[in-house]
């Protein structure tokens, strides 16, 4: 649904023969740094949790510790005082509940976005003002991460600028010192994005891994009866193509 959602609202843009920024955004060790304390005060004032409820999330925040291991030497343990626990189901659920304020620094500069965990993208329509909003909102953003031990990894910035190649050029220039994280596609979770939105890369290399599985299942054939093999690579040929479906 992320992806339908930003697909969907820059095909908007475009259709009407507008071009769009599309920026994406990555944070250093987001999960670790998360502070318990912000997180609790959010958990309450934000989202409304009281008495049994907010103090179950401030047992399963506290009190954790964290040693390390080398071959056979152990550390002692030292306390965990920031982070949540990732491969958890509430993990992203806290993580996204502390980034929730800056829904409102993206939205008092007029700029769309969408977050998916530690994913962020913003996206808005070509245009001089439109380029001062986003270096603005970005500027905003990093204060707010830095006073939140959050820290916005600028080396990782991918800027995407999609629509025709005219107003595509005029938004490499408006985009000034964000220019050199221009790239013509790419990798929006999982899926590739082009500055046409023709998906074509994504098409082939879609179909570049089914060549490799498939050459993968002929190898078997020696080792397996025709019946067999049949029957996995329709289950393959199946699982592409409902994958390809869902796109």
């Amino acid at each position: 649904m992320a992806l339908l959602k930003v697909f969907n609202d820059i095909s908007i843009i475009t259709d009407s023969g507008g071009a769009a920024v599309l920026v994406f955004l990555d944070l250093t060790a987001a999960f670790d740094t998360i502070d318990h304390e912000i997180l609790l005060l959010w958990l309450e004032h934000l989202v409304g949790l009281k008495g049994a409820a907010l103090n179950w999330f401030r047992s399963y925040l506290t009190g954790r510790h964290f040693s390390v291991t080398l071959n056979s030497s152990f550390l002692s343990s030292a306390p965990l005082k920031c982070g949540v626990p990732q491969g958890s189901i509430l993990g992203p659920i806290m993580f996204s509940i502390y980034l929730h304020p800056i829904g409102a620094i993206f939205r008092k500069f007029n700029i769309s976005f969408h977050c998916y965990a530690d994913d962020t993208q913003v996206y808005i329509p070509v245009c001089n003002s439109a380029m001062n909003q986003l270096h603005n909102c970005l500027s905003e953003l990093r204060s707010w991460m830095a006073n939140n031990f959050l820290d916005l990894n600028q080396n990782k910035i991918e800027v995407l600028i999609v629509g025709p190649s005219a107003k595509a050029q005029i938004g490499v220039r408006f985009l000034s010192s964000f220019s050199v994280f221009c790239k013509p596609q790419v990798c929006n979770l999982g899926v590739i994005f082009d500055s046409n939105l023709s998906f074509e890369k994504q098409v082939n290399s879609v179909v570049k891994s089914c060549f490799f599985q498939l050459r993968l299942l002929g190898k078997l054939k020696p080792l397996s009866s025709s019946r067999d093999l049949e029957k996995a690579t329709h289950a393959f040929i199946f699982s592409r193509l409902d994958y390809c479906n869902s796109l």
